[in-house]
């Protein structure tokens, strides 16, 4: 029976970014621990990434990895190539979704928390008041919450509906096909006005929950 001594190297979401070799990656986890085996049971220690279905592992040594999650980054060689354990950055948005929303490094990391096995089940709203005029953007995962869109960032709590001062305020939600919610969201940070009739260019087809 084998024996090993494991330790946790990377405690929170983050990434795995391959950096040479063919078809480099970028890839989110949830953890990653570092597992050193007897060598009597086992001529190799391994990395395991969890968070992505399955467990992935990489070959190398403990002492052959450079850097710390304290230091938010850490190299390694393994398969002929190397990698890089990293934290999130906002340039991750880009690939993360699928559709290039832009989200915070904290947002990432909750999302992967909370998702990690189901992937990114998400949605977009565009809320309209009576003068059909866009007045706010919810981003809405699974798991996690709703978020509304406020100086360039998406906030945690969407809007009920209501503002000071107008209680029978309302609004009218327009499901947006998430292929074309960045360049949506991009016009809403920019401070553009849209109304009703433009939203038909970004409407989804069907309003439904959409999974990346």
């Amino acid at each position: 029976m084998a024996t090993f001594t494991e330790k946790t190297i990377f405690s929170k979401p983050g990434v795995l970014v391959k950096e040479t070799g063919d078809s480099p990656f970028e890839r989110a986890f949830t953890s990653i621990v570092h597992v050193s085996y007897d060598k009597t049971s086992l001529d190799r220690d391994y990395l395991f990434l969890t968070g992505s279905g399955m467990p992935i592992s990489y070959p190398t040594s403990f002492d052959a990895l450079r850097g710390s999650q304290d230091e938010g980054k850490i190299g390694f060689s393994s398969y002929g190539n190397e990698y890089v354990i990293r934290e999130f950055t906002e340039e991750d948005s880009e690939w993360f979704t699928g559709f290039g929303l832009p989200l915070s490094p904290e947002m990432m990391e909750e999302i992967m928390a909370k998702d990690e096995t189901l992937g990114i089940s998400q949605a977009v709203e565009a809320l309209t008041d009576d003068n059909g005029d866009l007045v706010g953007l919810l981003y809405v995962v699974n798991n996690l919450g709703t978020f509304s869109r406020v100086n360039g960032e998406w906030k945690l709590g969407s809007t009920d509906g209501t503002q000071e001062g107008e209680e029978d305020f309302s609004f009218t939600s327009t499901s947006i096909d998430l292929r074309k919610a960045k360049e949506l969201v991009e016009k809403y940070d920019a401070g553009e006005e849209i109304n009703e009739g433009d939203l038909k260019t970004y409407e989804a087809e069907e309003e439904e929950e959409q999974t990346e």
